[in-house]
C-alpha cells in the first residue's frame, strides 16, 4: 500500500475538508421548486399544523415568514427540537425539502412582499403594567404550565422568561406571531394584560447564587 509523508496527508485531509465545506454550502440553497413545494405542503400534511399558508394553526405555530437557512430547516424536519414529529429523508427527501423551503420563503416574500407579509407589532404598548395582576393572569391563562410558576422554563416544555425579561414589545410580537408556541391574538390577551404580564415576570427576584447555597458550598 502506497503511503505519503506526514506533511503530504495533512495537505490532503485539509483539502478534503475544504471541498466537503464548500459542498454543504453549496447544499444550503437550493433552487426549490415552489410550486412543488405547495402540493408537498399539503401532501405530507404540514398544513395541518401549520395552516395552508403557514399561518399556524391551534396544534403547530406559524412559520412564515421564515429566516431559517436551508440546512436548519432542514435541521429542524430531521431532528425538531419542538414536539413536531421528525420527518426523516424516507419521508420527506433533502430535494422535497428543498422544494417546500422554496414555497415558504415565497410565501415570505422577496421584493417588497416581506414587509407587507411580516407581523407588525401594535405602535402602541402600554408602558407599565400591574405586576400583581400580570401574576394572576400569568396563571389563569396557563402560562406557567409550560414555563413554569417562577417562570424559570423547562427543557421540554418552554424557556426561561424571567427574571429579567425581554422588552414588552418583543414579547408581543413572540405571543401574536410566535415561532414554536401557539399564537395569542388580542382577543385572547390584551395589549395591556402583557403589559402586566411583563411587570410580573420583571418583578421576579434573581435566583440565589450557588455559593450562597450552604450544601453546594461545601
Amino acid at each position: 500500500m502506497k503511503t505519503f509523508p506526514t506533511n503530504r496527508r495533512s495537505l490532503l485531509s485539509a483539502s478534503c475538508i475544504v471541498l466537503l465545506a464548500v459542498g454543504l454550502a453549496n447544499a444550503q440553497t437550493p433552487a426549490g421548486n415552489a410550486q412543488n413545494g405547495k402540493k408537498l405542503f399539503n401532501d405530507k400534511t404540514c398544513s395541518m399544523c401549520h395552516g395552508m399558508s403557514g399561518e399556524g394553526a391551534g396544534s403547530g405555530p406559524q412559520i412564515v415568514p421564515t429566516s431559517l437557512s436551508f440546512m436548519d430547516f432542514l435541521a429542524q424536519l430531521r431532528t425538531p427540537i419542538d414536539k413536531m414529529p421528525a420527518f426523516p429523508d424516507a419521508s420527506v427527501s433533502n430535494a422535497e425539502a428543498g422544494d417546500i423551503y422554496a414555497y415558504l420563503k415565497s410565501l415570505s416574500g422577496g421584493s417588497g412582499a416581506a414587509s407587507a407579509a411580516a407581523p407588525q407589532v401594535a405602535a402602541a404598548v402600554p408602558p407599565e403594567g400591574n405586576a400583581q395582576n400580570g401574576a394572576k393572569i400569568f396563571v389563569a391563562y396557563g402560562c406557567f404550565e409550560c414555563h413554569g410558576r417562577m417562570a424559570q422554563g423547562a427543557a421540554a416544555t418552554g424557556p426561561r422568561l424571567g427574571p429579567h425579561p425581554i422588552s414588552i414589545a418583543g414579547m408581543m410580537k413572540e405571543l401574536r406571531h410566535p415561532n414554536e408556541m401557539p399564537p395569542y391574538s388580542e382577543k385572547t390577551v390584551t395589549d395591556a394584560e402583557i403589559a402586566d404580564i411583563h411587570a410580573f415576570l420583571a418583578s421576579l427576584p434573581d435566583p440565589p447564587k450557588p455559593d450562597s447555597i450552604p450544601l453546594l458550598s461545601k
